[in-house]
């Protein structure tokens, strides 16, 4: 499977099926993590289709991302009332507002820095709000020569190394998620699967859950901040 992409758009057949259905099953479950709050930040919303999710269930949606391109394609596309998108280098700039959620797919490695850049989402989050943070599992990252052949991600974050940084920042995790029911198809491990269509898959086989952690291609970490005796240790 060719992994050299700066983004995913999961309704456009030139990518692999299976990693369509893994992105758009991403925000299905944000989207339901988040119903009902009043303001929500997409970072790296690329072409839009994920924020036009996010905005059937919120207020408001500010979709931000560094590459302008995408974002006239998200105008076009994906606008509604509720969303404003809006360009910007948040790798060199800082993000103001305040947001009860926020959601970070697939975002932190490929910043050049990643540590002062969720420093930035906790200073910005709600003290209830909720970020929703993927990060590939350091496992599945694949390497040539010791470089990572996916150009795109400028860091590995090891499991343990991602919730150590979490937690210095002052995040408290809610809970962790994975989607590894994908990753069990792509290396084989699953023989026999039904295939529908894109967003029926990604709300069944792509939908997060927390079975087998470890084997998902991406650990989806859900935020708070402050204290919680619940938290996930």
């Amino acid at each position: 499977m060719e992994v050299n992409f700066e983004y995913v758009d999961p309704f456009d057949e030139k990518y692999d099926y299976l990693m369509r259905v893994e992105h758009l099953g991403r925000y299905f479950f944000a989207s339901n993590i988040l119903k009902n709050r009043k303001s929500i930040l997409d970072v790296a919303c690329a072409d839009g289709y994920g924020s036009y999710i996010l905005c059937k269930n919120v207020e408001k949606v500010y979709g931000i991302d560094c590459n302008n391109s995408y974002l006239r394609i998200a105008n076009e596309k994906y606008s509604s009332e509720n969303i404003i998108y809006k360009q910007m280098n948040f790798d060199d700039k800082i993000i103001n507002g305040k947001y009860d959620g926020i959601v970070c797919f697939e975002t932190l490695e490929h910043l050049k820095y990643p540590e002062r850049f969720l420093k930035n989402l906790y200073n910005i989050l709600d003290y209830n709000g909720t970020l929703i943070l993927s990060i590939p599992n350091s496992i599945y990252e694949q390497l040539e020569n010791g470089k990572n052949i996916d150009s795109y991600h400028l860091h590995i974050f090891t499991y343990n190394y991602i919730v150590d940084l979490i937690k210095k920042i002052g995040f408290n995790i809610k809970n962790i998620y994975g989607q590894s029911y994908i990753n069990k198809i792509v290396n084989k491990e699953i023989l026999e699967y039904e295939i529908t269509n894109v967003e029926n898959d990604a709300k069944t086989i792509g939908y997060p859950n927390k079975i087998d952690l470890d084997k998902s291609y991406s650990y989806i970490f859900i935020l708070g901040k402050g204290a919680d005796p619940n938290e996930w240790k």
